[in-house]
């Protein structure tokens, strides 16, 4: 299951990257992208912690 959950985690952080690499203009359409990939990254680490929280207390 780690091995899934990483993997998993690995393709939707490269997917972000993708999305944040590819805004390459100053514009409000670019600006709605970063702020979108910003908010993806944040979920990201929302999911993240309560799994370092409970390895943590293992």
């Amino acid at each position: 299951m780690t091995a899934s959950l990483h993997q998993a985690l690995e393709s939707r952080i490269r997917e972000l990257q993708d999305l944040w690499k590819n805004t390459g203009r100053h514009d409000t359409h670019d600006t709605e992208q970063l702020r979108l990939a910003l908010r993806s990254y944040r979920d990201v680490m929302h999911r993240l912690l309560p799994l370092a929280d409970e390895q943590a207390s293992r």
